[in-house]
């Protein structure tokens, strides 16, 4: 439990209203699925060229999603501080 109170958390809007916290592990979830749904659809009905693209967005996305919740988290913070 310790580990998690100092875990990195952004603030992201609610599904009903309000705001929730959310962890990376939690922020990439929810972006997982998007580039693994356009590979697929790409591995059924795109060019080689085209699967080979969608290969590779399924390999970097999850490190573009970091860097998207790092830039939130430090963004988040620096109006903290302010």
């Amino acid at each position: 439990m310790k580990g998690k109170m100092n875990e990195k958390t952004i603030t992201v809007p609610g599904t009903f209203g309000g705001e929730k916290k959310i962890t990376l592990k939690e922020f990439k979830k929810r972006w997982q699925r998007h580039p693994d749904e356009i590979w697929m659809f790409l591995l059924d009905h795109g060019t080689k060229d085209e699967k080979n693209l969608g290969e590779k967005l399924v390999e970097i996305f999850p490190k573009v999603v970091e860097k998207a919740f790092n830039h939130f988290y430090e963004k988040e913070n620096d109006k903290k501080r302010s």
